[in-house]
């Protein structure tokens, strides 16, 4: 008899461990909102261990959701600092929301399963998405040891190098195994919760997560290939 109950525990205890460690396990579901702005300093400033980030005015909020194989990229208008907002208002405006219903300026649309990435541009009064290859999007991190908590996640820092400088600077969790990105980038392991590009002095950083996410659709629009678009443009310039 106690053979059989200490089998039973053990089993139990596998279970545990295989499926019920918090969110140690792939997650393929989840949404993230973002705030998105610039902030005061250099990055010597911004990588101090106790830096804490000075926003500069304005931002904007952006929501990246992932659902399975698709992802979908979306940035709500631009607010101030002083402007009242909440995390708890904002989930409640995206909850039941099909994601890419309606046409959205500057949003970012990506399936991966079939490698494409649509874009969605207003341009001469025109709805354009512009479509494009996702495989060519792979990046060269350079992989820190470095690590911070970012919204309660543990995060490791990776970064890329242009000109023998730093060109930018993300943090990644592993507790969420999607490696998928805004952009079509897939060769981090794990999720990005924080950018930070020099440059620009460019911060976005993740203030709500939510492991459940809303349906998503190709959104609306003229399609059409990124070198046709770039030689209407052209064509059209003035």
């Amino acid at each position: 008899m106690n053979k059989q109950v200490n089998y039973k525990s053990l089993l139990l205890l596998a279970v545990i461990i295989l499926f019920g460690s918090s969110n140690n396990f792939a997650q393929t579901k989840l949404s993230i909102l973002y705030k998105h702005g610039t902030i005061k300093g250099s990055l010597q400033d911004y990588l101090k261990p106790n830096s804490t980030a000075r926003w500069n005015g304005k931002f904007s909020i952006d929501e990246f959701t992932i659902n399975d194989t698709i992802t979908y990229y979306e940035t709500f208008e631009t607010l101030e600092e002083k402007d009242e907002f909440t995390v708890k208002g904002l989930r409640k405006n995206r909850r039941n929301k099909v994601l890419g219903k309606n046409f959205v300026p500057r949003s970012n649309y990506c399936n991966y399963a079939k490698g494409i990435n649509v874009e969605e541009v207003e341009w001469k009064d025109d709805n354009y998405l512009v479509k494009d290859s996702i495989l060519n999007k792979q990046k060269t991190w350079v992989l820190s040891d470095e690590s911070k908590v970012v919204l309660g996640y543990p995060c490791k820092q990776a970064y890329l190098m242009q000109d023998a400088e730093t060109s930018l600077v993300v943090w990644y969790t592993e507790n969420f195994k999607c490696s998928y990105s805004n952009d079509g980038d897939t060769s981090l392991p794990g999720t990005i919760l924080e950018t930070y590009i020099p440059k620009t002095s460019t911060l976005i950083t993740a203030i709500d997560l939510q492991i459940e996410t809303n349906a998503i659709m190709i959104p609306k629009g003229i399609l059409i290939t990124q070198d046709a678009f770039q030689k209407l443009k052209k064509n059209k310039k003035g």
